[in-house]
């Protein structure tokens, strides 16, 4: 038990280099096996550009359950803009407006 703690000690003050994406994904399988999440939400900020000049912005709503559902809600969730991955199926909602 002691020996444990002066292992993690020693990790705590000198942890490993991670200099290549690989170590990196080594080291976080490592961390979080059999501790990943299930379900997943993200934003993105989206910045639109025309000839090197920015036209517009938008924001996608994402949303993910492993292994084999993702949304993308594109702008104002409620307003039905978006496209769902099922498997091997997609599926777009109908676009509505504001009213």
């Amino acid at each position: 038990m002691l020996l444990s703690f002066y292992l993690t000690l020693i990790l705590l003050i000198n942890p490993p280099k991670i200099d290549t994406a690989e170590k990196l994904l080594e080291a976080m399988q490592k961390k979080y096996v059999g501790k990943w999440a299930h379900t997943l939400t993200f934003t993105q900020y989206n910045t639109h550009y025309e000839k090197d000049t920015i036209s517009g912005t938008s924001v996608w709503y994402e949303a993910i359950k492993y292994p084999d559902k993702f949304r993308i809600d594109f702008g104002d969730p409620s307003l039905g803009n978006a496209v769902l991955f099922t498997n091997e199926m997609i599926q777009c909602t109908s676009l509505r407006t504001k009213n």
